[in-house]
């Protein structure tokens, strides 16, 4: 897997060996250099590999970076139940997921077609709300989906012990999964007359693009690095850099910022590879 990060303020890594470091250096030039050569044979400007379009319910759950593991995975609670952390309102056709008006954050979810979650992987759980197989590799819109697909589902509204049952439909959508994080670092002010404050904060968000592997693997391979790859990996580049790249790339941002320090912010790109485990 390969991963992106971008940072509005500079963090730093500590890194264990000079020797990791400097190989680390020369892997992120030649990592600039191999991705400028590439740009128009591999149209990175496009939409990643790792866009999903399919069929989904507009079940959206929430989730919790594992380090042990450097990935994502499914947030459940002590009994094994997943979270819902959103629900989309409608597909690319404009028809709306019945998962819209039934589910909230902090509802839970105890089954999928009378399977219990807790007895369920994360991969498995993929399967079943994002399905995947020869019927569904050519539907691109809702009336290619057969009325009778639909997803079972028993679950706790947040707050109530009672069980509750529903159906949930499938609809056909287009986008990419972007994960946000957000530290806050220390409130400087507070403005309670005026309904201001001032902080300083870490926003961080990253995404898969599928389509730099063998970039990496080529790299890799050329300067004989067997070891270490995910801390070797790990390159930072400015803005300007970055946009040298022409890299399609999300844009995140607080809708409600009056205004931004421009000496007190900076933006950073951060390039990884990630083996998968």
């Amino acid at each position: 897997m390969f991963r992106i990060l971008f940072f509005l303020i500079v963090i730093s890594l500590q890194i264990n060996t000079s020797l990791v470091a400097k190989e680390r250096s020369t892997f992120c030039d030649g990592l600039f250099q191999e991705i400028k050569s590439q740009q128009i044979e591999d149209r990175l400007d496009l939409y990643p590999l790792s866009f999903y379009w399919g069929i989904e319910t507009g079940l959206i759950l929430d989730v919790i970076y594992n380090s042990e593991i450097q990935d994502y995975e499914y947030v459940r609670d002590d009994d094994g139940k997943l979270i819902v952390f959103h629900t989309r309102k409608e597909s690319d056709d404009g028809n709306e997921f019945k998962a819209f008006n039934l589910l909230s954050y902090g509802d839970k979810i105890i089954s999928f077609n009378d399977k219990n979650v807790s007895n369920l992987n994360d991969k498995q759980i993929d399967n079943i709300i994002y399905p995947q197989g020869e019927e569904f590799d050519f539907i691109d819109s809702d009336d290619q989906i057969d009325d009778s697909l639909n997803l079972r589902i028993s679950y706790k509204t947040k707050g109530e012990n009672k069980i509750k049952e529903a159906e949930l439909n499938f609809l056909y959508t287009v986008d990419n999964t972007i994960y946000p994080n957000i530290l806050i670092n220390n409130f400087k002010s507070i403005d309670s007359k005026r309904g201001l404050f001032e902080l300083n904060f870490t926003f961080d968000y990253s995404w898969d693009s599928l389509e730099l592997r063998d970039t990496y693997l080529k790299l890799f391979k050329k300067y004989d690095i067997s070891d270490y790859r995910n801390e070797i990996s790990y390159c930072e580049f400015n803005e300007e850099q970055f946009a040298e790249l022409s890299i399609w790339h999300p844009s995140l941002d607080f809708s409600n910022i009056v205004q931004e320090s421009d000496d007190e912010s900076s933006k950073m790109y951060i390039f990884r590879y990630i083996e998968e485990i």
